[in-house]
């Protein structure tokens, strides 16, 4: 049984010797990077309150040591305001962050301070300049004083003017601050005044804490505001653990230090996700892990799978909870050794099987290592090694793989199949901070791309195999629709983007919004389905050579549509839209970083001119390069646009 007592991270490995581990740690041997990794491997353990503790002081003294940061690695500003005493959070949320090599600089707002640190421009939190905002208001805040015999509708106008209060503070996060906010739900209290019966005084204590939680996820949906459900996660815990009441009357800490370490880990899944650094793909073993037994000894009829016994029906459980998350957008791989035909016939003739094959983007069995099978659906996916997710019952292939394929995110999986759904859905490696038709679409996406595959590899030419596609491209400035999945692509693309610059809704917004500003998204389809928003170019105007010209400050694509022309008819487009608007030249900028290195000859390839080239700190550089747009003839492609004006 998975025991979620301690910190309840049960799905992180357990470290053999965490005392020395630190002790080495300390001694500050090594370059920063190669103590930066160094932490980071401990933090990626389960880890108690008292060693978060101390690995963090660690962190902090290496953070100090690093005058010029951390080239290559993504860094975000987090400022909290709290209602509550909170300075034994930050610790956690570091180290949940560093095991996602996420850098995050933490600001707490003096103890219930937070209107006075919004509602003042010249406050410490403006001068931080957070890039998100974590409003930590604890129950005393409510602030809903009825009478017990108060009806229905009174309870509901006095939560929906509170809430609406916080809707206030959220609207100065997003514009005045330009940052991302995020509320956390209240704790509904486990005590009862009138105990079975309670549910049914609408002005019970209990009832007013679920419905200000109610409102405030109708709000958030209606505001660019994210929720962190900590009446969830308390619930799934033991509210009689998630709050010590001695510690809340001696200090007012709402949350038990001890249970520190689980709140920094999902404050940190949101503050990765708003990073773009959210897993993507699922990748499974098969035997003992989709179901009971091995295909190639036990045979069709002797696997464990469906109604009949517990193991069966657990292990079709897990199978329906898989294919919800390919229904949500999440890529799904088989990474086995077994015999590829072995391995395919439950697919194809069980009867019990909820995942079929064509649910697989990537299906790998043979009898190679698994760590160099997952680098090769990596690569056939065309994703990088750190949006996998390996899920193997093998606790010695969970190993293997976390050596020698260290990027890939690999859980500690249950003995009990019974409780592989709630493993993979506690582990949190797929958070999602938006949900659009177009996350939805992803994985057939990823699907679809296989059978462009075998066109490709049955067509004559590259021509050839690009005129099959039919495709057609539409271009549109970013819009109220769009924008969400602009932002997403802008905060989460990492390969094909020219800068890797991270802006959050509300930036995106305003830009959208700037008529001197050219914002354009751009959506492909070909014979084989929508591959939906799959590039956002975003344009400043400048003044460049005396001549008024568009400097591009973003410019990103994803690899999902690699080789198919698609900047090429971009940039046809881009030029048509910034001759209409007056401007003669197009300047584009490249920014190097550790993953980006395909497009550093991109402007070159597209015909502009080299300007200049500077080194940033670190080992990376920055170019920029001009285009005449009148010397500028449109590309030759294979591909029919159409510009649609919103």
């Amino acid at each position: 049984m998975v025991s979620s007592t301690m910190n309840g991270l049960y799905w992180l490995p357990q470290h053999a010797n965490f005392r020395e581990a630190i002790s080495v740690a300390g001694e500050g041997s090594g370059s920063i990077e190669e103590q930066f990794n160094h932490l980071h491997k401990l933090a990626s353990h389960q880890l108690d309150f008292t060693q978060t503790m101390r690995l963090d002081r660690r962190l902090q003294k290496l953070y100090s040591q690093a005058s010029e940061g951390f080239t290559g690695l993504p860094t975000l500003k987090l400022a909290i305001l709290a209602s509550s005493t909170v300075d034994h959070l930050p610790s956690s949320i570091r180290l949940a962050s560093l095991r996602r090599k996420l850098v995050v600089d933490i600001y707490v707002a003096p103890y219930g301070q937070y209107r006075q640190e919004l509602l003042n421009p010249t406050s410490a939190l403006y001068q931080f300049a957070p890039d998100v905002v974590l409003l930590a208001l604890d129950p005393s805040e409510v602030g809903v004083q009825l009478p017990l015999t108060a009806a229905a509708d009174e309870v509901a106008e006095k939560v929906e003017s509170r809430v609406n209060e916080w809707v206030d503070l959220w609207e100065i996060i997003t514009t005045r601050l330009q940052a991302v906010a995020i509320h956390q739900t209240m704790v509904v209290p486990v005590e009862r005044l009138f105990g079975q019966y309670e549910g049914l005084v609408p002005a019970a204590p209990a009832n007013i804490f679920t419905a200000i939680n109610q409102t405030l996820k109708i709000k958030a949906s209606q505001h660019q505001t994210l929720l962190l459900d900590v009446e969830s996660l308390a619930a799934s815990v033991g509210k009689q653990i998630w709050c010590d009441h001695a510690l809340w009357h001696h200090s007012k800490q709402d949350i038990s230090p001890i249970q520190a370490p689980l709140y920094g880990e999902q404050v940190a899944r949101i503050l990765a996700a708003i990073r773009g650094q959210s897993r993507k793909c699922l990748v499974l073993d098969l035997d003992n892990t989709l179901w009971g037994g091995v295909i190639g000894d036990d045979g069709l009829a002797g696997i464990e799978l469906g109604q009949g016994t517990a193991a069966g029906e657990a292990f079709q459980a897990f199978q329906t909870y898989v294919k919800a998350l390919k229904e949500r957008g999440i890529i799904l791989a088989v990474c086995s050794k077994n015999n590829e035909s072995n391995a395919l016939e439950p697919f194809e003739r069980h009867p019990e099987m909820i995942l079929r094959r064509e649910d697989i983007a990537a299906f790998v069995a043979n009898w190679e290592d698994k760590a160099s099978n997952l680098m090769t659906i990596a690569a056939q996916l065309n994703i990088g090694l750190d949006s996998l997710v390996f899920f193997d019952d093998n606790p010695v292939e969970r190993a293997i793989v976390r050596q020698f394929a260290p990027s890939v995110a690999v859980p500690e999986v249950p003995e009990d199949p019974a409780w592989y759904t709630r493993c993979l859905s506690d582990a949190g490696y797929f958070e999602a901070i938006t949900f659009s038709g177009d996350d939805a679409k992803r994985a057939g996406q990823y699907a679809a791309n296989s059978k462009r595959d075998e066109l490709k590899e049955k067509s004559h030419s590259i021509e050839d195999f690009l005129k099959q596609l039919d495709m057609q491209m539409t271009v549109a400035p970013i819009d109220a629709l769009s924008l969400q999945r602009s932002t997403q692509l802008i905060n989460k693309s990492n390969q094909f983007n020219l800068t890797t610059r991270r802006y959050t809704e509300a930036q995106v917004k305003q830009m959208s919004e700037d008529p001197d500003i050219l914002s354009l998204q751009i959506r492909l389809k070909d014979t084989f389905g929508d591959n939906g928003l799959i590039s956002v170019i975003i344009a400043k105007p400048i003044i460049l050579d005396s001549e008024k010209a568009l400097h591009i400050d973003i410019w990103l694509m994803s690899c999902r549509v690699l080789g198919r022309q698609v900047e090429m008819e971009a940039l046809n487009i881009l030029v048509h839209q910034a001759l209409q608007r007056g401007h003669r030249l197009l300047q584009g900028e490249y920014i190097q970083t550790a993953k980006n290195d395909m497009v550093q000859e991109h402007y070159k390839r597209l015909g502009f001119e080299f300007e200049c080239e500077k080194q940033d700190e670190g080992d990376s550089f920055r170019s920029l390069w001009k285009l005449d747009m009148d010397k500028f003839s449109k590309l030759s492609t294979s591909i029919e646009s159409r510009y649609i004006e919103v």
